[in-house]
């Protein structure tokens, strides 16, 4: 239903014709798929250990003081230093970092065993 009658498209309008022809697209792919099997529209992509992580990289993380991160991050094979703007203490394990930054940890190559071997399997997952 149209809330500004100004800006609402008349009755077949072209705009009111591709309004519908997107939306019957939509439906039909997202129906495509045989009973109970999942059309390739709505398929979700399995990302292994890397699902662990809100922000995964190869090559580094950047951020600003006023930023805020939600989940776990990880640099792979970069190191540590390869994360840049954030202020990390180090865990008494040294397996992982935490900063005020991040609600979840900070990971790196650079941490202690078995850091860089899962590190390392999250990034081949990607």
């Amino acid at each position: 239903e149209c809330v500004d009658e100004g800006l609402c498209p008349t009755p077949g309008s072209a705009l009111l014709q591709t309004a519908r022809k997107i939306d019957s697209d939509a439906r039909a792919s997202h129906s495509a798929g045989a009973e109970g099997e999942e059309s390739e529209a709505v398929k979700k992509v399995d990302l292994g250990t890397a699902a662990n992580y809100a922000i995964l990289t190869k090559t580094g993380i950047s951020t600003v003081p006023s930023s805020s991160i939600t989940g776990n991050i990880g640099v792979s094979p970069a190191a540590g230093t390869y994360m840049t703007g954030f202020s990390f203490t180090a865990d008494s394990s040294a397996e992982f970092s935490r900063s005020s930054q991040i609600t979840g940890s900070a990971y790196a190559t650079t941490d202690y065993a078995p850091t860089p071997s899962i590190l390392t399997t999250a990034v081949s997952d990607m």
